[in-house]
């Protein structure tokens, strides 16, 4: 950066930390979540549809994230599309989820009263 006089230009504006490797807090942990690459995510078909019959325009086809999608913010939508596309591989992990849900699922009355 200093050889193409970029460092005073981005330095000052930054704000950098030391780079310690994946940690278990990265969100793309490699060792915990699966990295889809934009050809594997249009095969499954998970943020856009693809209809097989493209004459049939009544024909309502659905991607994953629209099937799955229930969230109320924004920011409950970028957490879905972020799980979605880089999903977890730690089983660990996958049951901690599956339990909130549970929990969440269970409790749907409490739910409802923070949705409102």
């Amino acid at each position: 950066m200093t050889e193409m006089m970029m460092a005073e230009i981005t330095i000052p504006f930054a704000s950098y930390r030391p780079y310690h490797g994946e940690t278990e807090h990265s969100f793309l942990n490699t060792q915990t979540n699966m990295i889809l690459d934009s050809a594997t995510q249009e095969s499954l078909e998970i943020f856009n549809n693809q209809p097989e019959d493209e004459d049939n325009e009544k024909m309502q086809c659905k991607s994953l994230v629209d099937l799955l999608d229930q969230t109320s913010t924004p920011f409950g939508r970028r957490l879905l599309r972020k799980w979605l596309s880089s999903p977890l591989t730690d089983v660990s992990k996958i049951l901690e989820r599956q339990e909130a849900v549970e929990d969440l699922v269970s409790n749907i009355d409490i739910v409802n009263q923070f949705k409102d």
